[in-house]
């Protein structure tokens, strides 16, 4: 029988664990060879998941399978349009509060202690749940958008697992004040405290039923965890079901005919339902290696909702009233992308789709710690952006209506909007010194008037400075030189896309390379003086790197495959890129007209339609694939060298 009042200790009673292992072919973790430089990327292959490996393909990690969310205890609202339930998806056990299609997903609580087991009043404009702020488990109440959170018990031991009364004068819960769990009772502002059950046995999980003359709980009072029903005055108690095998969790149907609860009497536990003088008994849900808990029946009589968990992943599924199975509301497959190291190296910053909207998260490098960074229940928030210093970050938010620029302090405190335009403001980019930020301006609202420009915006005074003013092309993704001095940038003009560059005024722009061909993925080298970058030529694309004032173009790579997203290790030693080939040998093509021929190995054509991580050294030689597996990666970003 699972009852601590804390999510943790929950979890360790039914022998839960945070670790998930991939079981379609992940590798295993090997030793870091000396010298191994880290980097993230990211994988598709249904799931969009962050990974790590090092150019030498060992210390592979897939972060976003680390720790899948502790998703549990559900409770219905009355209407039956929302569920409560407790969530430690942001490193902490929390209340959360979502649609009954599992959409909506907001945290209620933001506490450093453990909140939980989420409790509807009858009129549903509050919610009782459990709280460990106070040094143990007590019984707190408060509005249901999270405010007024108000103390009801105060006890050197623990209260959890709060029943409201229908008539929403009292409230249940479980207490082991008197040195064992027993069932009390008080009146909804917390007066009147009193035991209705106190046998010495382990009285837990109280439920009330709908007709406000019965109370349904678990006890081992007998032995074996069995459910029991009892008056709210103490009176009438009488044991439903015994059984040999552990049942608890009693959940009311909403006419009180029935019970739904918890039993492993078929050796897994599973989900079953009797009625209330314990007859008529049927499994409801029940799955090979998986353990079910904690039913909750909605007020509407369709659906039966309790938490799963397999694997070591907890979340929150249901059944509609026949057993039929109505899909995962909770831990749906993972959609993180967009990895940013925090400049020391120590975290990362990524955008995930988890709580159906793009918001930001940080995490370790091991991908333990998944704490949300930055977030907003009224739009998305994405691109985040390291300053240097590390204590600042950057983002794309929508929160406002249009996409706008935000800054915020490293931790995430100290949100605010930058831009102030009904156009869309895209790809921050910090300057070397923190104290400006480009961005690229879509004008999207008149058709056949389309563009985007680069701006520069100074950080403290939020004063603007438009850099180009072509029209009708798009300029973006701009990236400062390590210097500061200058910003390369992307154009495209007539379905074509170059790389050019100019000084951080805006002055001097010219194209990076004299030489035909869409080009894109620019990347500085760390001393400023090269550039690498892709280009298709006659359809294929390849990796090139160029000094800063456009002289020495060289090919790096030499294969019919596409290869692109190049990216310089901290030290300019190596380069990780992605590509279509399928192994590491080449064939050559022409040189481009003012390239430099390049020295290394050929490659053989693509065979496998997927990108993969390659690393190769500085000069293109040693071109080796790194990422695993038959998912498609892409955007290699190196861990900074941490000092």
């Amino acid at each position: 029988m699972c009852a601590p009042f804390l999510v943790l200790a929950l979890l360790a009673a039914c022998g839960g664990t945070e670790t998930v292992q991939r079981s379609s072919g992940t590798p295993v973790v090997t030793a870091t060879p000396a010298g191994a430089r880290l980097m993230a990327f990211v994988s598709d292959l249904g799931e969009t998941h962050i990974r790590t490996v090092n150019q030498y393909g060992s210390d592979f990690r897939d972060l976003s399978e680390v720790r899948r969310y502790l998703n549990l205890y559900p409770s219905w609202s009355p209407d039956s349009r929302q569920i409560a339930f407790t969530s430690r998806r942001d490193g902490q056990a929390d209340v959360w509060l979502m649609n009954r299609d599992g959409s909506n997903q907001r945290r209620l609580t933001n506490d450093a202690a453990e909140d939980g087991f989420p409790a509807w009043s009858p009129d549903g404009n509050r919610i009782a749940f459990v709280s460990g702020r106070d040094g143990n488990g007590e019984i707190y109440v408060m509005n249901v958008d999270g405010s007024a959170q108000t103390r009801l018990t105060n006890e050197e031991l623990d209260d959890s697992f709060p029943t409201w009364s229908p008539d929403g004068s009292q409230i249940a819960f479980e207490s082991n004040r008197s040195g064992s769990y027993d069932i009390w009772v008080m009146k909804a502002d917390g007066s009147g405290q009193h035991a209705i059950v106190t046998d010495g046995g382990r009285d837990v999980s109280p439920r009330w039923g709908p007709d406000g003359q019965r109370i349904a709980f678990a006890s081992d009072r007998a032995g074996n965890s069995d459910i029991y029903i009892v008056s709210p005055d103490g009176t009438g108690l009488q044991r439903v079901v015994g059984h040999r095998a552990e049942e608890g969790d009693p959940s009311w149907s909403p006419d009180g005919s029935r019970i739904v609860f918890y039993s492993d009497r078929e050796g897994s536990r599973d989900i079953y339902k009797m009625n209330v003088d314990g007859s008529g008994l049927e499994q409801m849900a029940t799955r090979e290696q998986s353990t079910f808990f904690s039913p909750a029946w909605s007020p509407d009589g369709k659906q039966i909702i309790f938490s799963s968990s397999r694997n070591g992943q907890f979340t929150i599924e249901g059944v509609d009233a026949n057993g039929s199975p109505i899909g995962l509301l909770t831990d749906r497959p993972p959609t993180d992308r967009e990895p940013a190291w925090r400049p020391d190296g120590s975290r990362i910053a990524f955008t995930s789709l988890r709580d159906q909207r793009r918001q930001i998260y940080v995490m370790d490098v091991d991908g333990e710690n998944q704490d949300l960074l930055i977030g907003s229940n009224t739009g998305d928030n994405s691109n985040a952006a390291w300053s240097l210093d590390g204590s600042r970050i950057a983002f794309e938010s929508t929160r406002d209506g249009t996409t706008e620029i935000y800054v915020a302090s490293g931790d995430g405190s100290e949100q605010r909007r930058l831009t102030r335009d009904f156009n869309a403001e895209r790809d921050p980019a910090w300057s070397p010194d923190g104290m400006r930020i480009a961005f690229s301006r879509s004008y999207l609202s008149v058709p056949g008037e389309e563009r985007a420009h680069i701006f520069v915006l100074d950080v403290e005074s939020g004063e603007e400075m438009q850099l180009t003013d072509d029209e009708l092309v798009f300029n973006e993704r701009p990236l400062w030189s390590p210097d500061g001095s200058q910003i390369i940038f992307e154009r495209e003009e007539e379905g074509v896309r170059d790389l050019l560059i100019m000084s951080a005024d805006g002055e001097d722009v010219r194209p990076l390379v004299d030489a035909a061909g869409n080009k894109a993925g620019a990347d500085w080298s760390a001393d400023g003086t090269r550039v690498l970058f892709s280009m298709e030529v006659d359809g294929n694309r390849d990796i090139y790197v160029v000094n800063e004032d456009g002289s020495s173009l060289t090919r790096l790579t030499e294969d019919l495959a596409t290869d692109q997203t190049p990216r310089w290790s901290p030290d300019g030693q190596l380069i990780a890129f992605i590509s279509e080939r399928a192994d590491a040998t080449a064939t050559p093509r022409p040189t481009v007209q003012g390239e430099t021929p390049n020295p290394s190995p050929t490659q053989a054509p693509a065979s496998v339609p997927q990108f993969d991580v390659f690393v190769m050294n500085s000069d293109g030689t040693a071109q080796t694939r790194v990422s695993p597996d038959a998912w498609h990666d892409s955007d290699p970003v190196w861990r900074p060298l941490v000092r």
